[in-house]
């Protein structure tokens, strides 16, 4: 399902960012990685309601 390879890869991004910031102690690029899964799971969110619409 399309849903669930959007949340995948959402939890992806997450948990890379988390490696990164752990591997690397630099939490401004962890956070930004983190903005960017966010964006992203909204993008797909609105993309979703206006295909189903």
């Amino acid at each position: 399902m399309v849903d669930e390879m959007a949340d995948f890869y959402y939890q992806l991004f997450m948990t890379m960012a988390d490696t990164f910031h752990r591997a690397t102690n630099q939490p401004e690029l962890s956070a930004d990685m983190k903005k960017f899964a966010q964006d992203f799971m909204t993008k797909f969110k609105t993309i979703q309601l206006n295909e189903n619409q």
